[in-house]
C-alpha cells in the first residue's frame, strides 16, 4: 500500500512539473501576441521548448544528468518531454495561422514548407516510436533523423512570418532553448567514450528485472 502512495504522489508531483512550466510559457505568449494567434504560437512554442529539452538531454551534459538524478532519469525526462514536444506539434500544425512580419522576409516561404515537412517527418517517428512499427536497431538509427529535424524546426520556428516579436520575453526563451537542443544534438554527434572502471556494491531482483548498483573509481563521464 506505501509503495502504491508514494508511487502516485511521485506521478502528481512529475504532472506538475510539466504542467507549471507549460502555463507559465503559454501565459508569457499571451502576453505578446493577438488573443487569435495565442493558441498556434502557444502549442508551437510547447513543441520547441519539448524538442530542445529532449535533444538536450539526449547529449548526455554530466551537469544535466546530475541535476536529473541520473542517466535513468534523465532518460525518462527526455521520453516525457519528446511526447510533450510531439502534443505541441500537433496542436501547432492544427491551428498556427500566418501572420506578422517574417525576420527575413525572402525566406518567409521556405520557412513555412519546412515546417511542414519538419512536422511530417517528426510525427512520423514518433508515431513508429509509440506503435513500435519498426525493429528496435532500425528504431534507434530512424532517432538520429530527430537532429536533422529538429534544425529544420528551428529554422521554421525563426524565419516564418509570425506574430512573436523579435526579443520578446518567449522569443528570448525560444532562442536559449534552441541553442540547448542544437548544442545536445552536437553531443550525440560526437559522443564521449571514456572507460570507467567500478565495483558492483548491490544487486537487487525485481520480479521483472535486476537492479545492478556500482560505485565507480572515478567520476562518470
Amino acid at each position: 500500500m506505501r509503495a502504491k502512495i508514494t508511487s502516485a504522489l511521485t506521478s502528481s508531483l512529475r504532472l506538475v512539473a510539466w504542467v507549471l512550466p507549460v502555463f507559465a510559457l503559454i501565459a508569457m505568449v499571451a502576453a505578446n501576441v493577438p488573443a487569435a494567434a495565442i493558441p498556434g504560437v502557444s502549442f508551437g512554442a510547447i513543441a520547441l521548448v519539448g524538442m530542445s529539452l529532449s535533444l538536450a538531454l539526449a547529449g548526455r551534459g554530466p551537469l544535466l544528468d546530475r541535476l536529473m538524478g541520473g542517466p535513468d532519469k534523465a532518460y525518462i525526462v527526455h521520453r516525457e518531454a519528446g511526447y510533450l514536444a510531439v502534443f505541441g506539434l500537433i496542436g501547432h500544425w492544427m491551428l498556427a495561422s500566418v501572420g506578422g512580419p517574417a525576420l527575413v522576409p525572402a525566406l518567409g516561404d521556405l520557412a513555412e514548407e519546412a515546417g511542414v515537412f519538419a512536422a511530417t517527418g517528426i510525427v512520423g517517428l514518433a508515431a513508429m516510436s509509440a506503435l513500435r512499427m519498426v525493429p528496435h536497431h532500425w528504431w534507434r538509427k530512424s532517432h538520429w533523423l530527430m537532429g536533422p529535424l529538429f534544425a529544420v524546426s528551428v529554422f521554421h520556428s525563426f524565419f516564418t512570418p509570425s506574430p512573436l516579436a523579435v526579443m520578446s520575453a518567449p522569443w528570448i526563451v525560444l532562442v536559449v532553448a534552441s541553442a540547448m537542443g542544437l548544442w545536445g544534438w552536437a553531443r550525440t554527434l560526437f559522443p564521449r567514450t571514456t572507460p570507467v572502471t567500478a565495483r558492483v556494491t548491490k544487486i537487487t531482483r525485481h520480479p521483472a528485472a535486476l537492479e545492478v548498483e556500482v560505485q565507480a573509481h572515478s567520476d562518470m563521464p
